[in-house]
């Protein structure tokens, strides 16, 4: 690995340490991911394309606290399980879960009368209309600093040149990718502060 041309600074920053994603949208599950790891929103994310499989992930941890995540953002429109019927399953579950867990609603199409209903909800904290935006995120940090931690992630600043290209980039523990021009790579650190690049 050269770093003769690289400077990397330790950053202290304040996370949610799990955050769990649920929609059966590839790209929407994509554009989301990408903002809370852009935005240092989340230590690690979780992601489920269907309410079953997120349900039963709750269920088979509900008495493990460091497996529950502290937020969950749940599409509203979903085929077999949609989000209202996640959260009928929800409410079965332990009241220690439920206190852990921040359920936050997703939708692309966002009808005043189901948002009133969905507030109606103790379960549910706010209602989002897609994208999830800096805004929603540093809104939800904003409302509960507590439940944040410090976490230290890597910068890479160039000092005099550039970095060579093309080069191998190790974006998290299970994927590498081979970038080969400047700009690709501009963009790929910072959707990804956490990636290190092998040379």
């Amino acid at each position: 690995m050269n770093e003769t041309n690289k400077q990397i600074n330790e950053i202290s920053v304040t996370k949610f340490e799990l955050v769990m994603l649920i929609d059966d949208t590839e790209v929407d599950l994509y554009i989301a991911s990408l903002n809370i790891n852009k935005h240092h929103f989340a230590e690690k994310l979780i992601e489920f394309n269907t309410g079953e499989k997120a349900l039963k992930y709750l269920q088979d941890n509900q008495e493990n606290i460091l497996m529950l995540p502290g937020v969950i953002f749940l599409d509203l429109y979903m085929p077999k399980m949609n989000g209202f019927e996640f959260m009928e399953e929800y409410k079965k579950l332990p009241i220690a879960l439920k206190e852990h867990c921040q359920v936050y609603i997703l939708s692309s199409t966002v009808d005043p009368n189901e948002i009133a209903c969905l507030r109606k909800d103790s379960n549910i904290l706010d209602v989002f209309e897609k994208p999830i935006t800096r805004n929603y995120l540093e809104k939800i940090k904003g409302k509960y600093p507590k439940r944040l931690k410090v976490f230290s992630t890597a910068s890479i600043e160039n000092n005099k040149s550039k970095t060579k290209v093309p080069v191998t980039v190790h974006l998290n523990d299970e994927t590498v990718i081979i970038v080969n021009n400047q700009a690709a790579l501009e963009q790929w650190l910072e959707r990804f502060p956490n990636a290190r690049i092998v040379q």
